[in-house]
């Protein structure tokens, strides 16, 4: 059964303003330990195999970074439709791990980045989440990259982004734009 924390806010008194500028916000210590365990428990036993991005020009995995489809039994489903409001659903669990000694990601997009995804408003753009199950989970992100090919497709130009490195901690949630 799932619990939480704390009594969870609308979405829309979230900082939306950060996922749509920076393309990412965190929510803090948003599932309890129990439940962040049981969620441990139902990945470790699934079979992982490599994970591969969309980036048409790295294509690099060292075998270390692994994905398997994720079976909800705890709950995760309803907690992410409860934050993220605006009847958005729910879909898609994948269980992520990054097994010692695993390379940096290169820099991809999760969705191949067609017309119909850039051209999506911030109200309909699919979010992602990403749920830390561990102590002090790293992920790298890069602030503002969302708006890059966006950019490069109307001004010819694409700005730097420089990547940042973010730490999550059991239960931590980062939510983040899939364009």
């Amino acid at each position: 059964m799932l619990r939480l924390p704390r009594p969870l806010q609308p979405w829309g008194t979230m900082n939306t303003t950060e996922l749509h500028t920076q393309g990412y916000t965190i929510l803090r210590r948003l599932l309890d330990r129990e439940t962040t365990a049981a969620a441990a428990a139902v990945a470790g036993r699934l079979r992982m195999e490599p994970i591969f991005n969309y980036n048409p020009t790295t294509s690099r995995n060292d075998g270390r970074r692994r994905h398997a489809d994720f079976p909800d039994t705890v709950g995760l489903q309803a907690l992410l439709e409860s934050v993220s409001g605006s009847g958005r659903a729910a879909t898609d669990f994948v269980a992520l791990e990054s097994l010692p000694g695993c390379q940096a990601q290169a820099a991809h997009t999760d969705y191949v980045p067609n017309t119909a995804l850039l051209d999506t408003t911030d109200d309909n753009v699919p979010l992602l989440a990403v749920i830390a199950l561990q102590p002090a989970t790293t992920l790298e992100v890069w602030p503002g990259s969302h708006r890059l090919i966006r950019r490069a497709r109307l001004t010819r130009h694409t700005p730097k982004v420089t990547r940042r490195t973010v730490r999550l901690n059991i239960g931590d949630v980062i939510v983040f734009r899939g364009d």
